[in-house]
């Protein structure tokens, strides 16, 4: 429901962000209760999969990114830990 008077507003109950979200967060809740290990993970993963259930992931990108990881190499190939020993 739209407010102009406010920043936040409350969703539509039927959206499936909306639906998505909710159902993340209980098992986030749900996971963190029960004290399972690594529970943050385990609800990223999760939620990712209810979002791509309810069609809000766009797997149309995958595989297509233009991000490389070559550039790091001279970065971390340019580290030293010749004097961490001297420590």
């Amino acid at each position: 429901v739209s407010n102009p008077n406010t920043a936040v507003a409350m969703g539509k109950l039927s959206s499936p962000v909306v639906l998505a979200t909710i159902l993340t967060l209980i098992i986030a809740l749900v996971l963190f209760i029960r004290n399972v290990r690594g529970s943050f993970l385990w609800t990223i993963a999760i939620g990712t999969g209810i979002a791509w259930l309810f069609g809000l992931v766009d797997t149309s990108q995958i595989g297509n990114s233009s991000f490389s990881f070559a550039s790091y190499g001279d970065v971390f190939g340019a580290m030293s830990f010749g004097k961490l020993s001297s420590l």
